[in-house]
């Protein structure tokens, strides 16, 4: 019999995480081998081959989900990273992704295809849903430009300009000149063939990229 998959828990909401660890427990092949409410105590908590998949709640980074991501890739990459998000599976899923996380799955989905993403991802390095795969698909074609195709910092810009955001709010949430922040939002326009901030709002809306 092989071993069980060791699972870590990160989840800022501590119904939702004990709810996954009491669900973990009831797997034969899996076993909870660790929890953390914040990436502070995550990253210093987290021990290198303690665990096979790690489940992942965005919220935990804050605004900084991509470079969280990436730096516990770069810590532990023999360990299969699986975001379960509150948000849903669209563009941000993708940025992610690119990230370096080896799954996502949103938190409207079940239990069920919940677990079916931690054995997935462990006994194949990668898992995707339909919605992402499809969207995957879209991005490939050459037909209109995709959030993918911005890097992480304009893509940030982007998310919180249609959130409502002035450029000066933006460049203090993010420690950059103002004048970065403008020349971020010309880049994203010239990336996305459009023209004014009102139309970056309404393809922030259209994708998915604001709640």
């Amino acid at each position: 019999m092989s071993a069980p998959i060791r699972v870590f828990v990160a989840d800022d909401h501590a119904v939702v995480c004990q709810g996954i660890i009491v669900l973990l427990e009831q797997q034969p092949d899996m076993v909870p081998v660790g929890q953390a409410a914040s990436s502070d105590e995550l990253l210093r908590v987290v021990k290198p081959g303690a665990w096979d998949v790690l489940i992942l709640d965005l919220a935990l980074s804050g605004e900084d989900d991509v470079r969280l991501v990436t730096a516990l890739k770069k810590a532990h990459e023999r360990g299969r990273i699986l975001v379960y998000s509150a948000h849903r599976e669209g563009p941000m899923a993708l940025q992610i992704l690119r990230g370096g996380a080896d799954g996502y799955l949103s938190k409207r989905r079940s239990l069920d295809e919940l677990l079916t993403a931690i054995r997935t991802v462990h006994t194949e390095g990668r898992f995707v849903t339909g919605t992402i795969a499809e969207l995957l698909l879209r991005v490939s074609s050459p037909l209109g430009a995709s959030p993918a195709c911005l890097s992480e910092r304009e893509f940030a810009v982007l998310v919180r300009l249609a959130r409502g955001e002035r450029p000066s709010e933006i460049a203090a949430s993010l420690g950059i000149q103002p004048s970065t922040v403008s020349t971020h939002i010309k880049g994203i326009r010239d990336k996305l063939g459009l023209s004014s901030n009102a139309e970056l709002i309404q393809y922030a809306m259209k994708h998915g990229l604001v709640d």
